[in-house]
């Protein structure tokens, strides 16, 4: 089968093996291209069916051409903004299974640990910063970037669940958080959104009036740091364990006790 590589394509080829990283083969790349060319098709075909946002976009397209733009992006944004409703989010987030935010335990991965034992039922949604990338981000996928105004002026929009400091050695005041588009997208894949994060922003997500019903936080530490009373009450459980087999296991217990499809898919 012969394969048409686009400059881009190529570019993204060059630059992961400059990196080191895995290099994508042609089968590979010529998947990717047929995966998104049928991806296309599935919205042409999507918008076809929905009459409301046929609508919309008629009346966009029909604004653009009687007014005439210089920036078409910028008019764009306020268009749509005007349509939007401030007490709305994005889709799917009322209903099903509230996310699970944990915060301690920092040394452990527990995304890895709980899907061990319930395979298939947690995913962690991709997170937005403002520190630079890295040599190994692969900017959204593993993160997405942002600059200090612009997470800024989205959070005051209402668009995050939680933002905070991030918590690297090497940070120089950054920010980090959680849209309310990517827990909308990992619910969207029937998955439990998982954070694992700071005190502070478990405390920031327990504020948020958005997303129904409202994240279920785990709090775990051990007797070097106490929580403050201030601090618990923000929480749904507390965990106090300082062996580590004895910590996943209450963790394990309270997964269970609070999401009932977890106790069907225990992999012991």
């Amino acid at each position: 089968m012969q394969q048409v590589l686009g400059n881009r394509t190529l570019s993204l080829v060059l630059k992961r093996r400059s990196y080191g990283e895995d290099v994508l083969s042609l089968q590979e790349i010529g998947h990717l291209c047929d995966s998104k060319t049928t991806l296309r098709e599935r919205h042409v075909a999507y918008l076809r069916r929905q009459q409301t946002l046929r609508n919309i976009l008629a009346d966009f397209t029909a604004g653009l051409l009687l007014e005439k733009p210089r920036n078409i992006f910028s008019s764009a944004a306020e268009h749509f903004a005007a349509l939007a409703s401030s007490n709305i989010g994005p889709p799917l987030l009322t209903g099903g299974s509230p996310a699970l935010v944990i915060a301690g335990a920092k040394e452990l991965q527990l995304l890895d640990i709980l899907n061990r034992r319930f395979p298939k039922t947690f995913l962690a949604p991709i997170m937005t910063t403002t520190r630079p990338p890295r040599r190994k981000d692969r900017p959204g996928i593993t993160m997405n970037f942002l600059s200090l105004e612009m997470l800024n002026s989205d959070h005051k929009a209402g668009k995050y669940l939680e933002v905070g400091k991030t918590a690297e050695p090497d940070s120089k005041g950054e920010l980090i958080g959680t849209t309310l588009e990517a827990v909308a997208c990992i619910k969207a894949r029937g998955a439990i959104p998982l954070l694992h994060i700071s005190c502070e922003r478990a405390i920031v997500a327990s504020m948020c009036n958005k997303i129904k019903p409202p994240p279920y936080k785990v709090l775990i530490y051990d007797d070097i740091q106490p929580p403050r009373d201030v601090v618990t009450s923000h929480f749904d459980t507390i965990i106090y364990e300082k062996e580590i087999e004895s910590l996943l296991d209450a963790l394990a217990t309270t997964v269970k006790k609070f999401y009932p499809k977890c106790s069907s898919r225990e992999h012991t």
